[in-house]
């Protein structure tokens, strides 16, 4: 496979998108006038995340480019889960896409730590293996599945222009790609992350309410960072119902703030969210940097 090298002209900008980790705008400097005609005729570019891990990347995907240009897909997710992982923690990146979330966080958990990485999309899956292979990680396992409520194979729906948009679907006449394995999240899980503490990320296009409840459920879950703008109200009943605290990642320019959340009406606005344990919430004023995390004993 060849891959793209970047003309000085990029290497700049790349520089650039790097000086400034940016949480808020990130979409205008990933495609505009300039950048586009850079790498209008490029498909596949070596991205190196923020921790220096190397993976090959198509840069015609909205995602690849996000990853080849910053580094990482989304800092705010990113800021959450760095604040709210120990480590010998295990974390389940769901919804994994690059996986570029779940390799930072090895860093985080260490050598005594555990990250799964669960992600169905066959080429997507070939550029995280290819990437693990090559830096030798020995905590990062690759699932290559969906996680939904039983197990089975579904069809897929695939976004060439945004891989992170990817969905499993009910109805066949609708799917781009061959049916997909899927699992059930109640018995895959348990025996990944045992008795032990662990925090996770869910990514999953509309999802959530199916793979929610198990997580909520385990008395060793830390937090969960999730994607939420549809089911507003299904979610926030799931969260309240089992004790826990519903927060909002609030995007400042150049950092990231938790906003607790008081009711359904008050998720508007936000894209993503937090939950925590009501101890640990308790334990926070309502309005706090995410940063502020690392401090408490989740």
């Amino acid at each position: 496979m060849s891959l793209y090298r970047p003309s000085p002209l990029v290497r700049v900008y790349v520089a650039l998108c790097r000086l400034l980790p940016l949480r808020r705008g990130v979409g205008r400097l990933t495609s505009n006038v300039l950048i586009d005609r850079a790498l209008s005729t490029v498909k596949n570019a070596e991205a190196r995340l923020i921790n220096g891990f190397r993976l090959v990347v198509d840069v015609a995907d909205f995602d690849g480019r996000v990853l080849f240009l910053h580094g990482v897909s989304d800092r705010p997710v990113w800021d959450a889960v760095a604040a709210g992982l120990r480590p010998g923690d295990v974390f389940l990146d769901i919804g994994a896409n690059y996986g570029e979330i779940g390799v930072l966080a090895a860093d985080v958990v260490g050598a005594h730590g555990r990250v799964h990485l669960f992600e169905p999309q066959v080429v997507v899956c070939a550029a995280i293996r290819a990437g693990l292979s090559r830096h030798g990680s020995q905590t990062v396992e690759l699932h290559e599945l969906g996680l939904l409520d039983r197990d089975g194979t579904l069809s897929f729906i695939v976004d060439p222009e945004h891989s992170g948009g990817g969905r499993f679907v009910d109805d066949d006449w609708s799917a781009s790609e061959k049916p997909l394995p899927i699992k059930d999240i109640a018995t895959y899980l348990p025996p990944l992350v045992s008795n032990r503490r662990f925090g996770a990320k869910v990514d999953v296009e509309g999802a959530e309410p199916i793979l929610l409840p198990w997580l909520l459920d385990q008395p060793n879950l830390s937090f969960v960072v999730f994607e939420g703008m549809r089911h507003v109200e299904e979610i926030w009943q799931l969260v309240k119902n089992r004790g826990r605290v519903l927060h909002g990642l609030q995007r400042r320019i150049l950092g990231t703030d938790l906003m607790r959340i008081t009711g359904p009406e008050a998720m508007v606005g936000f894209r993503d969210y937090v939950v925590l344990p009501t101890a640990v919430a308790e334990a926070l004023p309502e309005k706090v940097s995410v940063d502020s995390l690392r401090s408490v004993s989740l």
